[in-house]
């Protein structure tokens, strides 16, 4: 057994440290060599290290020197053998005789077998760092940056159905609904709605990314649960909606036409329906589109109209005939009927238009200084200019027309409406007048009598925007209040009852309305903040609640 002494470094580097036992005796540390016991002035003699007996001290080495065995401190940084592996920490010598511990960055600890950890050393202790965010782990998943496996990567956004699907610093996917102004999902993000548009039995959005939804009837009135959105229609600024067709115009002057197109009402050059997203043929430089009950028209440039699809009735307008190089004030008639499916016509002597209207089969535009022009059906009066019979020059009672007439009594209008045989004007005093059918009241005089001559709408004042359905209408006053007026059977005026009413009535609970569109038997406004409300008619889902039963007060459609 060997002894441990103290020792001293020399100048020389050398120590004595123990007294040691040897096969022929002990020995005993003096001076700078080792001594045999037996005679302690006796240096242990040696020729090569061989010789020296072995320190059992880490740190402590013995050699010979000078034919006599010493012991010396080991250089400082001598890695001792034994070591514990995976502490981060090495054992060394100091240099003088002892052992001390430093830092070993290399020495990890063992793989905890987690893919978003890696072993590292950290001030000498052992740990399982995180691995960098995005790192692949299982089968499909994205290490979160906190040492776990996560599903997405933290802070990335999915749509989810109509909700946005944000990832949480854990990794995993949180869903949000879309608010209500802002009702479906594209991409990352909530798109708001730029337009709401009724038609017959159905009924359209238009987003603000250019893409559109619809609901109701489809083909041969299916119903629509949801609002599916239309293929193909991408780049629209602003949909028109027919009695079974529906148009949207895009930021390019082109249009898109889909639904029944018995009458080339969708504007291809064919008959055949329903049809799909199609191009209208040789429509360029639209600057307004819209849609009545089987005929479509746009405004191009300067002010010109175009129609197309049915023209039994006039309502595609006629051909200019006059003295030569001058347009005629009143245009005549061309050969009836136009033929169904033909490409987009001009309306003969119309220039200036800034707004269209359509109806079930008439269609009026709006000029330059607020005058009304319509042409095409008037059983009803719905062009708003029969003048009387004298008895000394009679006349038939009113036709339909492709010639282009005034509405008497319209002046300073800034918006036109056309229900199924009836017309309004929003005038600039915020008054409203409606010529034509009356048999329910639409036109809101409180009477049922036909006017072939505006007339004005009861009580409305300070009136922003119109609407009109087939037999209906409604105004949205100042401060975003709604009144309706007209047949009732379907709930259409959204005042709870299936009463007609003679003249205008609030829809109740309806505050904060920016715009209003108004169908076959339905009505939709949009609110401040983009959200839809719908009531009426809804056998064919156009309300847009994911059910088919008729609505009175206004009701959340259902994206």
């Amino acid at each position: 057994m060997w002894a441990r002494a103290q020792f001293s470094v020399l100048p020389r580097a050398f120590a004595l440290v123990a007294a040691l036992g040897l096969a022929g005796g002990l020995v005993q540390a003096s001076g700078c060599g080792l001594r045999v016991a037996d005679s302690p002035t006796q240096p242990l003699p040696c020729f090569n290290v061989m010789d020296c007996p072995p320190s059992n001290d880490p740190c402590i080495v013995s050699t010979c020197f000078e034919q006599q065995c010493v012991m010396v401190a080991a250089a400082q940084n001598t890695v001792v053998r034994e070591q514990k592996a995976g502490d981060c920490r090495m054992r060394v010598c100091d240099g003088n005789g002892h052992v001390m511990e430093i830092d070993d960055g290399v020495d990890v600890p063992a793989d905890d077998g987690n893919e978003c950890t890696a072993a590292a050393c950290n001030e000498g202790e052992g740990v399982h760092e995180p691995v960098e965010v995005g790192e692949s782990c299982g089968e499909r998943g994205v290490c979160n940056g906190k040492g776990t496996c996560g599903a997405c990567l933290p802070g990335a956004e999915r749509c989810e159905g109509n909700a946005v699907a944000t990832c949480s610093e854990e990794g995993a996917w949180k869903e949000a609904a879309c608010p209500e102004g802002r009702p479906i999902c594209k991409g990352k993000a909530c798109v708001r709605i730029r337009q709401i548009a009724a038609g017959g039995a159905h009924t359209c959005a238009l987003f603000e990314d250019g893409s559109a939804s619809c609901f109701g009837a489809s083909g041969v009135r299916r119903g629509a649960y949801g609002a599916p959105p239309v293929p193909g229609v991408v780049g629209a600024v602003e949909l028109a909606l027919g009695g079974a067709h529906a148009c949207a115009r895009r930021a390019d002057g082109t249009a898109l036409c889909w639904g029944h197109n018995a009458f080339g009402q969708v504007g291809d050059g064919t008959t055949e329906g329903p049809r799909p997203p199609t191009e209208v043929l040789g429509l360029a430089g639209a600057t307004a589109i819209a849609a009545g009950a089987a005929h479509t028209c746009a405004i191009v440039d300067g002010g010109k109209i175009v129609c197309w699809g049915r023209g039994d009735r006039g309502q595609l307008g006629g051909k200019p005939v006059g003295a030569a190089g001058k347009p005629p004030a009143i245009e005549v008639p061309s050969p009836l009927p136009a033929s169904a499916g033909g490409a987009p016509s001009p309306v003969a002597g119309l220039f200036g238009a800034t707004k269209i209207a359509l109806g079930g089969r008439h269609a009026c535009a709006l000029g330059p200084g607020g005058q009304v022009a319509c042409w095409g059906e008037d059983e009803s009066g719905e062009l708003g200019n029969f003048r009387p019979s004298s008895p000394a020059k009679p006349k038939p009672g009113p036709r339909p027309t492709p010639r282009l007439v005034s509405v008497k009594g319209i002046e300073g209008a800034r918006a036109i409406g056309l229900g199924a045989a009836f017309g309004c004007a929003l005038l600039e005093d915020g008054s409203v007048r409606c010529w034509g059918d009356n048999a329910a009241g639409q036109l809101g005089d409180g009477t049922t009598d036909a006017r072939a001559e505006s007339v004005v709408v009861k009580g409305v004042t300070g009136a922003t925007a119109i609407a009109l359905g087939a037999e209906h209408g409604c105004a949205l006053k100042e401060g975003g209040a709604v009144v309706c007026w007209g047949k009732n059977d379907r709930a259409e005026l959204g005042d709870g009852t299936t009463e007609a009413r003679r003249s205008p009535a609030p829809v109740p609970g309806l505050t904060g309305v920016r715009a209003l569109s108004a169908g076959g038997a339905h009505t939709c406004v949009m609110l401040e903040g983009g959200a839809v409300r719908c009531w009426g008619g809804n056998g064919a889902g156009e309300v847009g609640d994911g059910t088919t039963t008729d609505r009175g007060a206004p009701t959340a459609v259902t994206w």
